[in-house]
């Protein structure tokens, strides 16, 4: 298992590349395998400036004048910027084991939003002595103010004979008058001692959180403000003011905390601000906005999370089958109370609109017909803390959407703070994409801010039918990551991911809608791979010829409509089994005929969930890859196995054994009895 010193995430391989013939031996002995040489360009036979958007520079010098790469912005306005640079082939006769990679980094300004994608990432690629790739190792990169660091720890594969270095990154954009620079890179024998002697790039600023946040109203409660920072806070920057009012001198530090014993005179009733600006040892900044209540919390059927990720309201386990953008259309006949009888008549149980989402009469509709929603919070206005809040139809407080884009991870653990402190009966949830191809993703920044995450995994373009027909190991993939982020980055705390599925054409980038098949295996993806909830994206769409708006949702088309609502009446006549407790996993299936890997290359074809309900067993089955795929499961029962929807059955074999035939993007949900 590879480490990521930084950030604590395994990556996968991913294999290409060719052999460099003439590259000069450097053999491993002692610690240093390889040092780079940043003095001129010919260590590297490839360099890449995009359109020229940046310019490269070799032989520039570092804080303590050693050779350096200066990447330079070019534009004076917003826009995409790219660069990466690749080293020649190094031949490698070291041994097999664990080897160190170190960068050390600094730039004009911190770049935590940093991503790396496709064929501008940094990566540590090894071959043999064919050239046939072995391993890509993927390195992060993050830039501050001031030196950082990245490291990497990895093993060698067994057969190296040589290895590469690219670095590169597609965001952010590199503007005009700043820069990055990157110098004393080397390779290592032993990753556990002194890779880098400079600290890891801390680009975080420190996280502020106010203890105790919940409505109360006790007037003369105290404030015990928690801040946080792996560079360590800078303890007299910092400055607290209430309701406006500098009140640093009257706050005392105990520990990690700001404490306000006693406020100066009882609180008055309402909403109070605290206005906290603090900065770490390294320099990062951060103005963070908390707010507590002097007044009563909501009385709604308490909504929380099992352990498992399983949805609880007042109690009870919920599977949340949603969908966004509820809006009058023609399709509803411009009438709201049509539009969410049709959706709950459909198996649709939470809702989302945007531009309706307050609005009485959709509020009413929801509330005649039984069912729940997300709603915005993003703004904290009147409205939200005098009436909306004690909505009892609310389950979840939506505080980002698209999240990465226009929101930092301060912001969202404030809105978050202070949803919490007006509500402490409901959950918070943002949408955002993931971009799991990526070393460092868009979500993982946020991981740890709310308690529900909603992807946006819109894989379709309609430019390319093979990048199209890997939608559903795409769903997979990114499943994967967001497990991931947030075993790393979740700061222990309980999460549920619920998926948000292509079903949509237009906004631009998407030329066509999802098909049938498409549809049906990313959805059941995301359930196999642990999804508590299911949402598509999106309604109604909107169609503006004079505006060049052409924008289509589930009610574009008939067809589309039936293939919707088939796959959400199916999840929602599994719920019961969905909401389950987990049981353990069987092995993989065996793959009998078709490709063993998924479209992306990125793990098997077909994978499984098994489930158990009223005394009866269910195994959910997708395969992720473009082709016809025969597999062979251990069911582990001699009695007849039914496949659900698709009038048939099948026998085991004398071993318990089953095999069966996916198309491509197939799905088959089995029930039997053990």
């Amino acid at each position: 298992m590879r480490i990521l010193l930084i950030f604590g995430v395994a990556l996968p391989a991913v294999l290409c590349a060719a052999p460099e013939a003439g590259a000069k031996a450097l053999h491993a002995e002692g610690s240093i395998i390889w040092k780079a040489d940043f003095s001129s360009e010919s260590a590297w036979k490839e360099k890449d400036d995009w359109r020229g958007s940046v310019k490269l520079y070799f032989g520039e010098k570092d804080e303590t004048g050693a050779p350096a790469l200066l990447v330079t912005g070019v534009a004076t306005s917003s826009c995409s910027t790219a660069w990466r640079v690749r080293s020649n082939r190094i031949p490698y006769a070291g041994k097999v084991g664990k080897y160190g990679f170190s960068l050390k980094l600094s730039a004009s300004k911190k770049y935590w939003k940093t991503v790396d994608g496709g064929s501008w990432v940094s990566s540590v690629k090894w071959f043999d002595a064919k050239g046939r790739q072995l391993a890509r190792h993927r390195i992060p990169l993050q830039f501050s103010k001031k030196p950082g660091c990245a490291v990497l720890v990895d093993e060698v594969p067994p057969d190296s004979a040589s290895f590469e270095i690219q670095l590169g990154m597609t965001a952010p954009a590199i503007l005009k008058g700043n820069w990055l620079r990157l110098s004393e890179m080397k390779v290592s024998h032993q990753p556990d001692g002194a890779l880098c002697r400079a600290l890891p790039p801390d680009v975080r600023p420190p996280r502020v959180e106010l203890a105790d946040p919940e409505p109360t109203t006790d007037t003369s409660r105290p404030l015990r403000l928690v801040l946080d920072d792996p560079s360590g806070v800078d303890w007299p920057s910092v400055r607290v003011s209430v309701d406006g009012k500098d009140a640093s001198p009257r706050f005392r530090r105990e520990g990690d905390s700001l404490v306000l014993p006693r406020p100066p005179k009882p609180w008055t009733n309402g909403l109070h601000r605290i206005t906290a600006e603090v900065s770490d040892l390294r320099g990062n900044f951060v103005k963070a906005e908390k707010f507590f209540l002097i007044g009563r919390a909501p009385e709604t059927p308490r909504v929380s999370l099992r352990e498992d990720g399983v949805l609880l309201v007042g109690g009870e386990p919920f599977f949340p089958i949603g969908i966004y953008g509820i809006q009058r259309r023609e399709f509803n006949a411009y009438n709201l109370d049509r539009a969410v009888a049709d959706l709950k008549a459909a198996g649709f149980n939470t809702l989302n609109s945007y531009r309706h989402s307050r609005d009485p009469e959709f509020l009413a509709a929801v509330r005649r017909h039984g069912l729940k929603m997300w709603t915005d919070a993003r703004k904290l206005d009147a409205d939200l803390i005098e009436r909306i809040r004690f909505n009892p139809d609310v389950i979840a407080w939506y505080l980002g959407d698209d999240t990465f884009d226009n929101t930092t991870p301060e912001q969202l653990h404030d809105r978050d703070d202070y949803m919490k402190a007006l509500d402490p009966s409901r959950l918070t949830c943002q949408a955002d994409p993931v971009w799991s191809y990526s070393t460092v993703t868009r979500y993982c920044h946020y991981a740890a801010a709310t308690d529900i995450f909603l992807p946006e995994i819109y894989p379709i373009r309609g430019k390319s039918e093979k990048d199209d027909r890997a939608c559903v190991a795409q769903v997979i993939r990114d499943m994967r990551r967001i497990v991931a982020d947030n075993r790393a980055f979740g700061a222990g705390r309980r999460h549920a991911v619920w998926p948000i599925i292509q079903m949509f054409s237009g906004y631009t980038l998407w030329k066509r809608m999802p098909r049938e098949d498409e549809l049906y295996g990313m959805s059941f993806a995301s359930l196999i791979h642990g999804a508590k909830g299911i949402t598509w994206y999106t309604y109604g769409g909107g169609v503006v010829p004079e505006r060049k708006i052409f924008n289509f949702g589930v009610t574009s088309q008939a067809k589309v409509w039936r293939a919707t609502t088939n796959v959400v009446q199916r999840i929602s006549s599994l719920t019961p089994v969905l909401l389950s407790r987990n049981v353990p996993q069987p092995p993989a299936p065996e793959i009998v005929s078709g490709p063993a890997l998924d479209a992306l290359g990125d793990g098997p074809s077909v994978t499984v969930l098994e489930k158990a309900h009223d005394a009866r067993t269910y195994l959910l089955a997708v395969n992720a890859a473009d082709a016809e795929v025969a597999a062979r499961f251990n069911v582990g029962v001699a009695g007849t196995v039914e496949v659900l929807w698709e009038n048939r059955s099948l026998k085991p074999s004398a071993d318990g054994t089953i095999e069966d035939r996916f198309a491509p993007l197939g799905v088959h949900v089995y029930r039997f009895k053990k």
